[in-house]
């Protein structure tokens, strides 16, 4: 199959493969539907490459089982994944509730707050932007969003300014120790 045989099989069938998503996807989905199509033909163009182009009326018939076959797979890895996402979901609550738990049952005294807030603003800037919103009571899901980072990038942050403040206090218990 060569370039223009595959760019003519396209444009005669957009309608086609469109039309066989939106009837086969389910509602919340609606995002995934450039991906089905891009999917659709890239399973056509795999097919058919080292094969003479079907007819388009063929073509629009293959095109439109095999979109139908690729909403079908997005629905089962949906389904699949939707459940293990909400697992994880309800876990991370479970998980984020217990720690804001913690971090109110760990409420230090005035003087030694302003001794972490000084410390804290040793902190190169990224981790320290970070660690105050999570200290202010701010989510993780919030500061990202703020800072617009990942989660995941929230939490390094907040563990590598962790370990550099407990190597820091860490040092200077040894060096008051020495005196």
């Amino acid at each position: 199959m060569t370039e223009p045989e595959l760019i003519r099989i396209i444009e005669s069938s957009k309608e086609t493969v469109l039309k066989s998503i939106r009837r086969h996807i389910l509602p919340g989905m609606a995002s995934l539907v450039e991906d089905l199509v891009q999917d659709t033909y890239l399973r056509y163009y795999l097919k058919f490459k080292n094969r003479p182009s079907l007819d388009p009326q063929d073509a629009n018939r293959w095109l439109y089982v095999a979109a139908r076959n690729e909403c079908r797979r997005a629905i089962r890895k949906w389904n699949r994944e939707g459940k293990a996402y909400l697992k994880l979901q309800a876990e991370m609550q479970v998980s984020e509730k217990k720690e804001t738990q913690d971090m109110a049952a760990i409420e230090p005294d005035p003087d030694q707050r302003k001794w972490i807030e000084s410390q804290i603003n040793l902190l190169p800037s990224p981790y320290k932007e970070t660690m105050i919103l999570r200290l202010g009571g701010e989510k993780m899901e919030s500061i990202a969003k703020k800072l617009e980072i990942s989660e995941g990038t929230v939490k390094s942050r907040i563990s590598r300014a962790k370990e550099w403040l407990s190597r820091f206090a860490n040092s200077n218990r040894e060096g008051k120790e020495e005196k």
